[in-house]
């Protein structure tokens, strides 16, 4: 039944984009991302541990898999501090690395660098999640093939662990530390130790290990962090309430559950009404990637005759004539994007348009608001040069200083531009960028 519901829930979630959303939303609250990778993993992850359960185990696995998850953090964590040696990054500050128009992120709190050992994957991934394609570039091969047979060694112990809870401890507090498995192997690979969703898993793998004194430490570790948060973090107090408390909630009620039915019930109530509290209470929260934020894109109101903007990394060919007619179709080599202007013939919304275009909806490649866009950030061209950047279609004017190593950069942009492609732009081939900052005009 379970392996069933699993698969269900699987193909529900690939095939069908309104289903996949919903799915999205609850995982969202243990492990967000902008696309569905985490969700169709996490997925994957309990149909995998499903089939096996009732194989017998090869070996016992205790302290080595949060041992090897140790390791495996000091090593991302000393690899990211590197990187920002190498480029003169503030290791707090939002960066970014640009690779032929493909960017990841990186700070302190939040570090994508790790991925850089995913960059070999197909690039047609890469336009619709992160596989830290821009990083591949930057850390020697050798490095990336050793970290990624580490990481997968460190995969196939979370399983054998997983698969030894499930067999031998209650079923409310196996899944509850499934889930904290998950989210702790999603940091390893997307995040780092400072990410809060690390700090709420941890204890729960560690009381399973050790007992009342495993789960003593590490929650005194919980608490230390979550005070600190209060005193470096911005929007600490929306962290807290928003995202470390719904994840505790969420992961904790299965084990709850054992004694404790209604209270159970109860946490995992609050827990998924958390993200509509977030998106009422916290405006700020809503140009994040949570899934109820696409949600709302995708129904919004798009008017006949309204001049939309359109992202895509590939040409656009309309099916349908009736829907929409194309007043503008240009190619930026710069970031190695189309950006297309089309004028509404029916009113539609972006998750129709997006479905009939074959585009990435969370990736939220529409735009319907007029004004000039401006971007300003410090970049360092390590592949590639600026003419090209200034050389690009969708740059109306710039003005360009000198900054050290690097070079700032005021860009002047068609109306359309998104965040995406605004950082696109500046990664001719191969750039650092940092210090990022745009402006444009609300959306009508």
């Amino acid at each position: 039944m379970v392996v069933v519901s699993l698969v269900l829930l699987l193909l529900g979630s690939v095939f069908s984009l309104p289903f996949g959303l919903l799915t999205k939303y609850v995982v969202d609250i243990i492990a967000l991302g902008y696309s569905m990778s985490k969700t169709v993993l996490l997925l994957g992850f309990g149909l995998v541990l499903a089939l096996l359960v009732e194989r017998p185990l090869p070996l016992k696995v205790t302290w080595q898999f949060p041992l090897a998850l140790a390791l495996m953090m000091l090593f991302n964590l000393t690899q990211f501090l590197w990187y920002c040696h190498r480029f003169q990054l503030h290791p707090p500050d939002w960066t970014a690395m640009v690779r032929n128009g493909l960017w990841s992120m990186s700070r302190l709190d939040h570090f994508h660098t790790s991925k850089a050992m995913l960059s070999s994957l197909p690039t047609s991934l890469a336009y619709k999640t992160d596989v830290g394609y821009a990083f591949g570039a930057v850390f020697p091969n050798w490095l990336l093939l050793g970290q990624f047979a580490c990481f997968g060694g460190l995969v196939v112990l979370c399983v054998l662990a997983c698969l030894q809870v499930l067999k031998s401890r209650p079923k409310g507090e196996a899944i509850s530390f499934v889930l904290a498995s998950f989210v702790l192997i999603k940091c390893a690979v997307d995040g780092g130790p400072l990410v809060p969703e690390f700090w709420v898993a941890l204890p729960f793998v560690c009381a399973v290990n050790w007992g009342r004194k495993g789960l003593a430490w590490s929650a005194g570790g919980t608490l230390i962090y979550t005070i600190s948060l209060f005193f470096w973090k911005w929007r600490a107090p929306f962290v807290l309430l928003y995202g470390i408390l719904p994840s505790l909630l969420l992961i904790g009620a299965p084990w709850l559950s054992q004694k404790h039915r209604r209270a159970a019930a109860g946490c995992l109530l609050l827990a998924l009404l958390s993200p509509l509290a977030r998106w009422w209470l916290d405006p700020i929260s809503r140009i994040q990637p949570f899934a109820l934020n696409t949600m709302v894109y995708a129904g919004s109101r798009l008017e006949s005759g309204w001049l939309i903007h359109v992202v895509s990394p590939r040409e656009i060919v309309l099916a349908d004539r009736a829907q929409a007619d194309v007043v503008e179709q240009l190619y930026d080599p710069s970031s190695g994007h189309f950006f297309v202007e089309l004028a509404l013939k029916k009113t539609t919304n972006p998750y129709t348009l997006c479905r009939d275009l074959g585009l990435e909806l969370s990736r939220k490649p529409l735009s319907w608001y007029n004004g000039r866009v401006v971007v300003t950030s410090d970049v360092l061209f390590l592949q590639g040069q600026l003419d090209e950047v200034l050389a690009s279609p969708l740059v109306l004017s710039s003005k360009v200083e000198s900054s050290g190593r690097y070079t700032r950069l005021t860009l002047e942009m068609r109306p359309g531009v998104n965040r995406d492609l605004g950082i696109s732009v500046l990664g001719p081939k191969l750039s650092v960028v940092r210090n990022f900052q745009m402006s444009y005009p609300v959306s009508d």
